[in-house]
């Protein structure tokens, strides 16, 4: 596996293992400051770095940005699902491959 993708198997793990918290309303800890290595880790050869590309990755550092910083409240929960909405956009889109999708989409707390 690439950089990426082992970078991306460790956001999915994360959000995986905090959902039950934000659900709950309990602490989930700090940011991880080695997502912010998705500016740089090596990808999969089938992929560049496009614009589009870099938008998400922008978009999606944010929101784990804001769910760290959320309040334990109602508020969370829709910041989480916005961090997943953005894995799956980008999945969606030309800048990401389809096949994770229905995996990542499970992690949605209001579907």
């Amino acid at each position: 596996m690439s950089e990426m993708a082992l970078l991306m198997e460790d956001m999915y793990k994360e959000l995986k293992e905090i959902r039950p918290e934000v659900i709950s309303g309990n602490e989930i800890g700090q940011f991880p400051e080695k997502f912010n290595q998705i500016h740089s880790a090596e990808m999969t050869s089938s992929f560049e770095r496009t614009v589009e590309f870099e938008q998400f990755t922008e978009l999606l550092l944010h929101n784990f940005n804001q769910l760290y910083k959320a309040k334990s409240d109602s508020s969370r929960i829709e910041i989480y699902d916005n961090t997943v909405k953005t894995c799956v956009s980008c999945h969606k889109s030309d800048a990401g491959c389809m096949g994770p999708v229905p995996r990542i989409e499970k992690l949605l707390i209001q579907k």
